[in-house]
Parts: structure tokens; C-alpha cells; sequence
């Protein structure tokens, strides 16, 4: 819930409200590293990231790996059923890895690499991320740069037509160690 509702929703949410920038309510394929990256922090510090959330990420992560270097669903699955996924994990996982691509291997759907590489890209930046950068995350749907141009105030319209309204308070608790 923290996933959806704090990142997802409320990045739509409150993109809605930017009349200087109103593509901002509007995704595109190159917001989905930001966004789930960011929602992963969010269930990080709203207390919900566990090991086996932790872990499911990392075995898709890595399943869609083994997919785009070839291997077919058959084989990832039976790679997951050898890592300790029941039959039906195992299936569940495969689906999400081929969506939409070829179950023979060789691709994989590229979102299941984008919530480690966010997460990443969040980590690697931990250090200088401020309460304003997090609510500037929050205030619609953007990619990194977009995100680096608004929080540094060098974009060429105003930063923001109204700040981020809709479940904002969690980035005050930001802190990756």
C-alpha cells in the first residue's frame, strides 16, 4: 500500500496541480526508474520493506537477467524452483519477467530492472537529498533529469505551480545508511 499510495498516487495526484507543467500528471517510460526507486524508499521507511521483499525484488531482478541473456521461461523458471520458489512463485515470477516479450529468452520487460536501478540512483544520492528535493519527487511524474533541473531550480518556468498536496509526509524520515 505504502508502494502505490505514497509514490504512485500521489505523484499523480499532485502532478495534477501543476499548471506550469502539467505534463508532470502524465507518465512516460522514463519516469518508472524515479517512481520505483522512490517507492521502494517509501516501504523502506514506512516499515514495510522485509527480507522477503528484499528478496523478491533481487530474484526478479536477477531472473530478468538470466531472461535477457537468453534464457527461456521454462529455464528461469526452473531456476527459481531450484532457488526455494514453490511451482506457482516460480510461475508467477516468469509472468512477470516475459510480459510482453518472448518466452523463448533474449528479453525481458525492462521494469522488473528499473526498481533496483532506481533504488541505486536514490542510494547514490542519499547523501545530498534534502525535505525539498523529496517533495519536489513527490509533486508529479518525472524522470531523474527533470527531477535534478527542478530541485536545483534551473528549470526556465516556475519550480513548481503548487507544491506537492497529497501524501507528502513521509520523505521527512528519508535516510538510507
Amino acid at each position: 500500500p505504502f508502494h502505490e499510495a505514497w509514490v504512485h498516487l500521489g505523484t499523480n495526484l499532485n502532478g495534477t496541480l501543476q499548471r506550469e507543467m502539467p505534463w508532470l500528471a502524465q507518465w512516460h517510460p522514463g519516469v518508472t526508474a524515479l517512481q520505483e526507486g522512490l517507492a521502494l524508499i517509501s516501504e523502506i521507511v514506512g516499515g514495510c520493506w522485509t527480507e522477503r521483499r528484499q528478496t523478491e525484488i533481487i530474484v526478479r531482478h536477477q531472473s530478468a537477467i538470466l531472461a535477457l541473456r537468453g534464457w527461456n521461461a521454462k529455464q528461469v523458471h526452473d531456476w527459481l524452483v531450484g532457488r526455494g520458489q514453490s511451482r506457482g512463485q516460480a510461475l508467477a515470477t516468469v509472468l512477470r519477467v516475459f510480459r510482453g516479450c518472448s518466452l523463448e529468452g533474449g528479453m525481458a520487460f525492462g521494469k522488473e530492472f528499473l526498481y533496483v536501478l532506481g533504488l541505486k540512483e536514490w542510494c547514490d544520492r542519499a547523501h545530498s537529498i534534502s525535505v525539498h528535493d523529496m517533495q519536489v519527487a513527490l509533486s508529479g511524474k518525472m524522470d531523474f533529469q527533470e527531477w535534478e533541473l527542478l530541485r536545483k531550480g534551473k528549470w526556465k518556468t516556475p519550480l513548481l505551480s503548487k507544491p506537492p498536496q497529497e501524501l507528502v509526509d513521509w520523505p521527512r524520515h528519508f535516510q538510507i545508511q
